[in-house]
């Protein structure tokens, strides 16, 4: 039987600090003689008194590539996330999209973010993606003005719901200058 250090799992604050992932850490999951992680958000004053175990003296998680990925994490919202083969253990992480079954969402999730617009969509560049009662989809795609076709790249943050529940568009915006 798993144990979690934790009992109360806190809300998460990202989506109000506009930044997700950002203010999470990782926790221990100890099943027998393996052990996990998994991420949760920033606890509240209250909570931060419970003591949660933060797995951080794992041989398998090189520190360095957790390091980078927060600042990743935290300077793109998501968006700009390399893969790190080290942290492949951790549950929860946001990743970017690899696989053909993820993929052949992307489009409708980008479609979905711009119904509203004029916009069409002409290609997607990028996207990563997190767990949560479904996918947590990064969209960083291309789009076209039909009236001047002029080519405009967004950023789109879009959960595809579990089983096949539907979609919600968190927000898109065009991507910010680098």
């Amino acid at each position: 039987m798993a144990t979690i250090t934790s009992s109360n799992w806190p809300e998460c604050s990202a989506e109000k600090d506009k930044i997700f992932d950002a203010t999470c850490e990782p926790l221990l999951i100890e099943d027998k003689d393996k052990k996990y992680c998994s991420i949760t958000c920033k606890q509240s004053e209250e909570s931060k008194k419970k003591k949660v175990k933060v797995m951080y003296d794992s041989t398998d998680i090189n520190q360095e590539d957790y390091r980078v990925y927060l600042k990743q994490i935290r300077e793109s919202q998501g968006f700009d996330v390399e893969r790190f083969p080290s942290l492949s253990r951790m549950l929860g992480l946001t990743i970017p999209v690899l696989s053909e079954a993820r993929k052949k969402h992307l489009p409708s999730c980008c479609e979905e973010a711009i119904k509203k617009t004029n916009y069409k969509l002409h290609e997607v560049i990028k996207a990563t993606v997190h767990g949560c009662a479904g996918s947590m989809y990064f969209i960083t795609f291309k789009a076209i003005d039909p009236s001047d076709q002029s080519c405009v790249i967004f950023q789109a943050k879009v959960w595809r719901k579990v089983a096949n529940k539907g979609m919600e568009v968190m927000f898109c915006r065009k991507r910010p200058t680098q």
